[in-house]
């Protein structure tokens, strides 16, 4: 364990204050002794699922175009012995994020107002949530979409949310499916897009208050968290299958964080023996797996697209630590761990190996890429901006920068490579 020696504490003028944080921390090393030296995790038990109607609409997938900005977005590679053409030097700037950031819709409207960006596999497809763009209604909120060049507007608004860290959309690595919470008739809808098959899935059924989508990227499944009765419940849906399936169900404390390629498997937060666990459950053999340690609460998650691997951040005892799961080996190794700083991690690359999280001390945040593999940082997020994405492959990351020299918006730019062994 990488705990802090209490000796190194700051000296007080109080009296007892270093002899009480020493115990603290002692204590602290004690509770996190066991999960550290156990590495494996119980294999899979027996557990309920309960089906809700279902109503999935299908309609073709219509998007408002919009103007293209007149600079091109230089994220295409080069075509295998050709030099990539360079941008020219006015279309570049130094500074704030390092060289050459983008503005993530290149100007072509006023970004100031976006929010909640993403990005695919390589970069060639992004959204976001806009504010404005709809001149009858102003207040209303879009998806903006970027795809191989095209720029477009998915054409009903984004339903708000009152529940405190919930998204609204979701893309799949391959930039080929999404989904997103709309406002329709005075309630939330989940709609899932097949941007390849050019299909839009409006969802509907046994429950109220959808929020955090997740897509699976080989299926039009859709998972989310919804009300159903009294209870929260986590609900996967099929739009080709004539019920969804409740997964999970609870009063309080659940979220859902990802889904396997055929969505047939759901990674999810909820809580067992009082604390917030990490869980997987297989659709079907009607299985859960419990990931995390029993003694910790789950804080965050970010799942792998195969939800294979999964990275998580957790409180123990008072102690701060970072995971990372094998779901396969069924192995959970110690990242991290902090008495000072927790880790609220967001995102795996398609190779398992840089891992996206923000560091929070107090109210002060950092957002770093960890090198899993060297065990090192290999990036680190000027201060003032925040809403970050990694690309699957890791090699594109967006922030939202509000002071940024070319405007407060999203700004797209190239992560250094990792540091490879010599």
């Amino acid at each position: 364990m990488r705990v802090r020696d209490p000796r190194r504490q700051p000296s007080t003028s109080y009296p007892g204050v270093t002899v009480i944080r020493a115990s603290l921390l002692l204590s602290a090393l004690a509770l996190l002794a066991p999960p550290a030296l156990a590495a494996g995790f119980p294999g899979p038990k027996p557990t309920e699922l309960s089906t809700l109607p279902l109503r999935a609409t299908e309609t073709d997938f219509r998007a408002d175009p919009m103007r293209r900005a007149s600079k091109s977005w230089p994220l295409q590679p080069a075509a295998e012995g050709e030099e990539p053409t360079p941008r020219p030097e006015t279309d570049l700037v130094e500074g704030r994020l390092g060289a050459g950031p983008w503005r993530l819709f290149e100007g072509t409207f006023a970004e100031e107002s976006c929010r909640a960006p993403r990005l695919n596999e390589d970069g060639t497809t992004a959204m976001a949530i806009c504010r404005g763009l709809d001149v009858s209604r102003p207040e209303d909120e879009n998806v903006i979409l970027v795809q191989d060049g095209t720029l477009s507007r998915y054409r009903f608004p984004v339903a708000s949310l009152e529940e405190p860290d919930s998204s609204q959309i979701a893309l799949t690595a391959d930039g080929l499916r999404f989904a997103v919470l709309t406002e329709e008739g005075g309630g939330r809808t989940v709609h899932l897009v097949n941007l390849a098959t050019g299909k839009d899935y409006k969802i509907a059924g046994g429950w109220t208050m959808p929020r955090n989508p997740v897509v699976a990227s080989e299926a039009d499944v859709v998972a989310f968290v919804a009300k159903v009765g009294r209870d929260l419940g986590v609900i996967v849906v099929d739009v080709h299958a004539e019920e969804a399936v409740v997964v999970r169900r609870a009063r309080s404390r659940l979220s859902v964080h990802g889904l396997s390629p055929d969505g047939r498997k759901v990674v999810l937060v909820g809580d067992t023996n009082d604390r917030a666990q990490l869980l997987r459950i297989d659709l079907d053999n009607s299985k859960m797996q419990v990931m995390s340690h029993r003694r910790s609460q789950v804080t965050s998650v970010a799942v792998h697209p195969s939800a294979d691997g999964i990275a998580y951040g957790a409180d123990v005892g008072g102690v701060c630590a970072m995971y990372w799961v094998d779901v396969s080996d069924r192995r959970r190794t110690e990242l991290k761990t902090s008495v000072e700083s927790c880790f609220e991690v967001l995102a795996v690359d398609a190779s398992r190996r840089s891992l996206l999280y923000v560091l929070k001390d107090g109210q002060d945040q950092t957002i770093r890429v960890y090198d899993r593999k060297r065990d090192e940082k290999r990036y680190q997020v000027i201060k003032g901006c925040a809403q970050p994405s990694l690309s699957a492959n890791s090699e594109l990351m967006t922030v939202r920068c509000p002071k940024a020299r070319m405007g407060a918006g999203s700004y797209l730019f190239r992560l250094p490579p990792p540091k490879e062994d010599e």
